[in-house]
């Protein structure tokens, strides 16, 4: 859900995140990957976006500004690159890039988020340490 917030806003979350973690917690974060869609619009693949959510689109162009925008719901767009920026700077020591069924945090008890079998995922999974 943070994808639902302006920079100024996701600095204070973040912030608050870090406060109230005790040393060595950590957190998972699942957002629409921007580098997967970026991706996925370079090789003109309009079946990679979902075709109808929140509105329907029959473009490529159409189909990627939904999936980014979602309406204007999202308020930012994330790579891996940015996300460990901001979560570093609101003081995360260990930001690593995860994966569907992958987590240092949960272990073998990951919670499923979306089918293992794609090879090009629309979220981006990242986990961050105090």
């Amino acid at each position: 859900m943070v994808e639902h917030f302006f920079p100024d806003e996701l600095s204070r979350l973040f912030n608050e995140c870090f406060r109230v973690l005790k040393p060595g917690g950590g957190m998972r974060l699942v957002v629409p990957s921007l580098l997967n869609a970026i991706i996925a619009y370079r090789e003109n693949r309009s079946d990679w976006f979902y075709d109808s959510f929140p509105r329907h689109f029959d473009s490529l162009g159409g189909r990627f500004s939904n999936f980014v925008f979602c309406e204007g719901q999202h308020r930012t767009a994330f790579d891996f690159g940015y996300l460990d920026e901001v979560l570093r700077k609101a003081g995360f020591s260990q930001v690593e890039e995860s994966a569907e069924g992958k987590s240092r945090l949960y272990g073998n008890d990951v919670p499923p988020f979306e089918p293992t079998d794609m090879e090009l995922p629309h979220s981006l999974y990242v986990e961050a340490f105090k």
